[in-house]
């Protein structure tokens, strides 16, 4: 009996022992769970990377930034976002781009044409994502196969520069009906507005409307052209896009409104100040409407089938003190159009 009793205590010894065990072991596997999952949590953090050319591409980002909101990626929580900005210096983009790229980031996203071939280019055989911002003809740059089927690693949203250049020069016309010769100011170093010229010719013949195409390098130059104009003969200009254009617009004001020219400006709201009028997409829009496509690369989608897309908001704005300065008189049915006034 006294063997039987002590076999029974060493049993129970044992079984304590391997109880004992299996909790240290538990308790090992359990903290090793936790660091796996603190792990896993701090990289589900996400980074993305701005590259922009100038300030004024700063209403795009914001408007990426904001919308991303919407789709679950807050600022510090669960994304971060690094930026890079040339401030008129386009030369420096490829530089900044590999900048960029030495972060790691999970989606790059560029603010328009030249940010988007630095990004691409530099790139090369590295497979980072990127999406860009208000982007003229993304397949004639290299950037896309093709709209509906981008094929690489690129997407996003295309501002549609040429189509719209014609549907200003017609917009223009019809809020100032008196107008017969518009000035067309265009940078040469912009191979969107090269495009866009034929495509005005063609528009203009439609409208009885003569075009004078004039192309520019720098802010003096403008002025030169502008200085050429004469209002009171039913003359206007217009400007095409360009990052030139977007920068002097604070330069050019005094001789536009000294010799109180119509001026139509291409795109963003900011820049009617000084203008007649202003017809596109506006920056921050532009940058609401691509954060979904941020939002899905950031998710695992694959940006070679995500499909470019086409401006989803297009405003005409007139400037309210440039008509009543200039004592122009608006077609009704062309101040049927306007979306906004300022």
């Amino acid at each position: 009996m006294k063997i039987l009793s002590e076999f029974s205590k060493n049993k129970r010894k044992i079984v304590l022992g391997v109880i004992v065990l299996l909790l240290v072991l538990s308790v090992l596997s359990g903290g090793r769970a936790l660091w796996i999952f603190a792990h896993e949590k701090s990289s589900s953090v996400k980074t993305v990377a701005f590259l922009m050319a100038s300030d004024i591409s700063e209403e795009k980002i914001d408007g990426v930034k904001q919308g991303m909101n919407r789709y679950g990626f807050i600022e510090g929580e669960n994304v971060n976002f690094i930026t890079e900005n040339a401030h008129g210096d386009n030369l420096l983009l490829p530089k900044l781009a590999q900048q960029l790229i030495k972060a790691q980031p999970d989606v790059i996203v560029v603010t328009g044409d030249d940010e988007a071939t630095a990004a691409k280019n530099t790139l090369s055989n590295q497979k980072i994502p990127i999406v860009f911002v208000g982007v003229g003809s993304p397949v004639d740059l290299g950037l896309v196969n093709d709209l509906l089927l981008p094929g690489g690693n690129v997407t996003g949203v295309e501002n549609c520069t040429v189509q719209l250049s014609g549907k200003r020069l017609e917009y223009f016309k019809r809020l100032l009906p008196r107008l017969n010769k518009v000035t067309v100011l265009y940078d040469p170093a912009a191979e969107n507005s090269l495009k866009s010229l034929p495509y005005l010719e063609e528009v203009a013949g439609k409208l009885q409307l003569k075009i004078v195409p004039a192309a520019v390098t720098s802010s003096s130059e403008v002025v030169q052209e502008l200085q050429k104009i004469d209002p009171e003969a039913g003359n206007g200009a217009m400007l095409l896009c360009s990052i030139l254009f977007e920068s002097v617009v604070d330069e050019i004001k005094p001789v536009i409104y000294n010799r109180q020219i119509p001026l139509m400006g291409a795109g963003e709201a900011r820049g009617v100040d000084g203008l007649f009028a202003s017809y596109g997409m506006p920056y921050y829009q532009q940058g609401e409407q691509a954060s979904r496509l941020v939002a899905k690369v950031l998710n695992g989608d694959n940006p070679a089938f995500i499909p470019v897309e086409s401006p989803s908001r297009v405003e005409l704005i007139v400037n309210t003190d440039v008509i009543n300065k200039f004592g122009l008189n608006l077609d009704s049915g062309g101040l049927s159009l306007v979306t906004q006034f300022k």
